[in-house]
């Protein structure tokens, strides 16, 4: 809870809650590791090595940070009691971790890593799910167990410099909004209930319905 930036000589072991206020936490190339929660709305940045490791204590929850490289290293899922938005690298290295963004937008600044059909994001009527990078994101996949529910989101933008690529299929309800870079479709279908806006570009031989 600083007005300005606390940096981190060394790996830092949290036990319950990271609570960032406000403020930026800079891990310094460290790691972080937590097996609790993350609360606030203050900043984490990373260097290169350090990272945000979340591990499973039963209780997973990201709030309204913005964050660097992130690590979600367990097999559960995290749900979001905020909008948080993630500069670095979203790692899904674990089992079978998920991301679950209920009522809030998830906003990926950075690139992804290690997501598959049992490694994914998870969306709803309520959620968006906003697409920042200044490259390449990575291949995005998504909670295919209820078609058109889990895998939905109200608006999902792709305002890139690069490519974001589609793992399987998408539900969009509201907008998709193609505002800059390309959306590769990687050959899954986008269901799409309300409008397409923006200049970008969408490839690929999936369709749009």
């Amino acid at each position: 809870n600083t007005g300005g930036t606390t940096t981190l000589g060394n790996d830092l072991y949290i036990a319950t809650t990271l609570n960032l206020i406000s403020g930026t936490l800079a891990d310094g190339g460290n790691i972080i590791t937590d097996h609790g929660t993350i609360t606030g709305t203050g900043t984490h940045t990373s260097s290169p090595g350090g990272e945000k490791n979340l591990t499973d204590d039963g209780v997973n929850i990201i709030s309204g940070a913005t964050l660097g490289n992130v690590e979600l290293s367990d097999v559960s899922s995290y749900s979001l009691s905020g909008s948080p938005t993630i500069n670095g690298q979203l790692n899904f290295s674990g089992t079978a971790p998920s991301i679950i963004v209920g009522t809030n937008t998830l906003t990926l600044n950075g690139t992804v890593a290690n997501m598959s059909a049992t490694k994914y994001i998870t969306g709803s009527a309520t959620s968006n799910l906003y697409i920042g990078s200044t490259g390449s994101l990575g291949t995005l996949f998504f909670n295919e167990g209820t078609p058109g529910t889990t895998n939905e989101f109200a608006t999902f933008t792709n305002n890139t410099g690069g490519t974001t690529t589609l793992g399987d299929n998408l539900s969009v309800s509201t907008t998709l909004a193609l505002t800059a870079g390309t959306l590769a479709n990687g050959g899954n279908a986008i269901s799409l209930a309300g409008n397409i806006t923006g200049t970008g570009t969408e490839s690929g031989t999936g369709t749009i319905t």
